[in-house]
């Protein structure tokens, strides 16, 4: 019979529910309780946790008597039947989907739409490895300090040393933009139709393409007129979407009782971004997608408020009002609106491929109202939903662009498992949120991992399972069959 070592770094705090919910999982195995062993590895050091080190040291210590090991952190917990704790043939990631839950709520889960990936190339919570491949590969890198980016260390590893992996390419998207330069530029959409009158009552969805050089200088406490971008929405109690000056981006609603409800996330200059905002007046949520992900969400207290015939503007919150006229400095593309909830399939697939497709079709729900600057008359440009939503501009510049390059990814297989994840410490929030994050951790992981990259395989060599030195300074056993050891870093 195989022996598999489970790997874990030590917390206290949930060593006892992992540990006792993991054998009984373990128990449809019919194994009984010889054939595996939890190795908690407490890590003493002053510096953050260090996940591929600890991986690494309890390798080390149990690589003579075992066959396979599960690299496991503390936090997951697996709830459906799909995880798998067997032998495998090649490193495999357990984890098809996550989300946070508290112990005990997890026996009530039976249905797992909901569970997520962080990302697509995600590779850390759970990882089964043999022992000849952990070997190949050199373990873990010892250089990630605090969360993020040992997975994908892990998973350069693997592409370096050519384990099958899935290629998926990234498909390029081009699009008209408009230029606007943060003083007089807008175009304004008249409210003089009844559906586009009524979109923002109840359900509707929001999208549009980005881009900004700089974020505005002032707060509204110095200047009203100048503290955001306004990048799309309604005048009045400004419903839509904007960028503040402290460099994220916003989406606000207002209900009955003039009480916002507002979505934010980090954002970065220079970068094109695509953003959704899906409002749900009847399941009384607001959430905030970036590049098909969500990044953000709010609950929706009362009815929304109602705007009547409130005109729409992209660029500008009010251009005549005496405050709040916040113009957008930057380049928009494809602005679109739908009186409807669109759902994560359809917002990914804006991200991915664009609301119309290369015929000129739409390739999801017809939206309401869809600007994407190609057509127009004098200083009109078409609304192509056909339902003659055209807007007017002013002082607006056009441009063409790729907002997305042709890419190659490297995604890894995986088992089919659901995990629930225990600690409410904001970090899986974090990963979920990756590439816009300001976790001060994961920059600097993000950063140690960039440096990496440039000569892979040399760091690869000098920085692993091979070059791990650590102390035994504690050694105890733990519920018969397992161990915690402590090690000084």
């Amino acid at each position: 019979m195989k022996k598999l070592a489970f790997i874990v770094p030590y917390d206290e705090k949930t060593i006892t529910d992992f540990t006792e919910h993991l054998e009984y999982f373990l128990q449809k195995y019919n194994k009984g309780t010889n054939w595996y062993k939890i190795c908690f590895i407490k890590q003493k050091s002053n510096r953050p946790l260090n996940l591929g080190k600890i991986f690494n040291i309890g390798f080390s210590i149990y690589q003579d008597n075992f066959d396979y090991f599960c690299f496991h952190e503390n936090d997951f917990i697996p709830i459906s039947e799909e995880c798998d704790y067997e032998l495998v043939d090649e490193p495999t990631n357990g984890v098809n989907g996550v989300k946070q839950i508290n112990f005990g709520e997890h026996q009530d889960i039976s249905d797992f739409s909901d569970f997520e990936l962080p990302y697509d190339e995600y590779y850390g919570g759970v990882i089964l490895c043999n022992k000849k491949d952990f070997l190949k590969l050199n373990g873990f890198s010892n250089n990630y300090w605090g969360y993020g980016c040992y997975d994908k260390d892990f998973l350069n590893r693997m592409i370096v040393n050519d384990f099958p992996m899935i290629t998926h390419i990234e498909k390029p998207l081009q699009k008209t933009f408009i230029t606007l330069d943060g003083t007089k530029s807008f175009v304004k959409i008249p409210c003089d139709k009844k559906r586009l009158t009524h979109v923002t009552d109840k359900n509707f969805t929001l999208s549009l393409w980005f881009r900004v050089n700089d974020f505005p200088k002032y707060g509204s406490d110095t200047d009203t007129n100048r503290c955001e971008y306004f990048l799309f929405g309604r005048s009045g109690y400004h419903l839509g979407i904007s960028i503040t000056h402290d460099c994220k981006l916003k989406s606000t609603i207002w209900n009955n009782k003039r009480q916002p409800i507002k979505c934010e996330t980090k954002i970065r200059t220079n970068i094109w971004y695509n953003v959704s905002v899906v409002v749900s007046s009847e399941k009384k949520y607001s959430k905030m997608f970036v590049n098909g992900k969500l990044v953000s969400e709010s609950k929706v207290d009362g009815s929304l408020y109602k705007y009547g015939d409130s005109n729409y503007h992209i660029g500008v919150g009010n251009p005549t009002a005496n405050s709040w006229r916040n113009f957008f400095k930057g380049d928009i593309s494809e602005v679109g609106i739908w009186d409807e909830c669109l759902d994560e399939n359809e917002i990914k697939s804006i991200f991915d491929n664009g609301v119309v497709n290369k015929k000129g079709n739409f390739s999801i729900t017809t939206p309401c109202g869809f600007w994407n600057f190609k057509s127009g008359y004098g200083n009109m440009t078409f609304d192509i939903s056909g339902n003659n939503n055209h807007g007017y501009f002013s002082s607006i510049e056009f441009g063409k662009k790729f907002v997305k390059s042709s890419t190659e990814r490297y995604l890894p297989y995986r088992s089919n498992g659901y995990y629930a994840y225990l600690t409410e410490d904001g970090k899986l929030k974090e990963l979920f949120n990756y590439n816009l994050t300001q976790d001060k951790q994961i920059m600097k992981n993000k950063k140690v991992l960039a440096n990496k990259l440039s000569n892979f395989e040399k760091s690869m060599r000098t920085d692993g399972l091979s070059t791990t030195q650590f102390r035994i300074i504690g050694r105890d056993n733990f519920k018969d069959n397992h161990e915690i050891i402590e090690v000084m870093l």
